[in-house]
């Protein structure tokens, strides 16, 4: 269970006020670029702080401008793929995603050096990047990256997923496989999502819910997007609909 309302105002230029509840598992945001959605991950990985406004997911509360409740983004036990990837640049792939189990948690909680490899071994092969374990980041392509820092939100098995645009950078082919493998591996662990897509192909294959955004705010909320979409007639007809045109 989601359930927010956070404020934000950005100078003069622009202000976030986007309010949800949603019970559904796998909830994706679509809209405009430039309407809030990215700021809305951040706000609830507690990377940005709200003027005001409440954040909670699964009745923990994460936010509450009202009472002075901010818990620290790396306690909130989130796994979130930005945009830019922000792997570190010298570390390995291995290294990079196995980093939050090495640095997580108490000593004596941490998993051993070989469980830690072999959970990060089994993880990049299921996304199909174990053969570039060795290598920098610097050294794959951004599809590759990508997936690595896919790999890294994924391994902690987080209390949520937040991810933003995360298959823009691959081609067509393997986005097929990855949405299928993400799926899998969400099903199989029962860790919810929060999709940031301007991809059509990506809301059908995640959405459960979908909010849709336009000038930082939510316009439209579906809460059984796949009962609805199913009686209309193609994804793009439908979502363009939605935002009064494409973006």
């Amino acid at each position: 269970m989601l359930d927010f309302h956070v404020c934000k105002q950005f100078g003069n230029q622009f202000r976030l006020d986007v309010r949800l509840h949603s019970e559904a598992r796998r909830l994706v945001l679509f809209g405009h670029s430039g309407s809030g959605k990215t700021l809305t991950l951040q706000t609830i990985a507690g990377l940005v702080r709200p003027d005001e406004g409440h954040v909670e997911v699964d009745g923990r509360i994460l936010f509450d401008g009202a009472r002075n409740i901010d818990i620290p983004a790396r306690r909130r036990k989130m796994g979130y793929v930005f945009q830019d990837y922000a792997l570190f640049p010298h570390l390995t792939v291995r290294k990079n995603v196995a980093f939050a189990l090495e640095h997580g948690g108490t000593l004596w909680q941490r998993p051993s050096r070989r469980e830690i490899r072999s959970s990060v071994d089994a993880l990049l092969e299921r996304l199909e990047i174990e053969h570039l374990g060795d290598r920098l980041p610097g050294e794959i392509s951004g599809g590759q990256r990508q997936r690595t820092a896919l790999a890294r939100a994924l391994i902690v098995q987080p209390c949520l997923l937040l991810l933003d645009e995360p298959f823009s950078a691959l081609d067509p082919l393997l986005r097929v496989r990855m949405r299928r493998e993400i799926r899998l591996l969400l099903d199989e662990w029962k860790i919810p999502l929060v999709l940031i897509t301007h991809d059509p192909d990506d809301v059908d294959s995640f959405a459960d819910a979908l909010a849709v955004y336009q000038n930082g705010t939510i316009i439209r909320q579906i809460d059984a997007y796949p009962e609805q979409r199913a009686s209309s007639g193609s994804t793009l007809d439908f979502l363009s609909a939605l935002t009064g045109a494409f973006a």
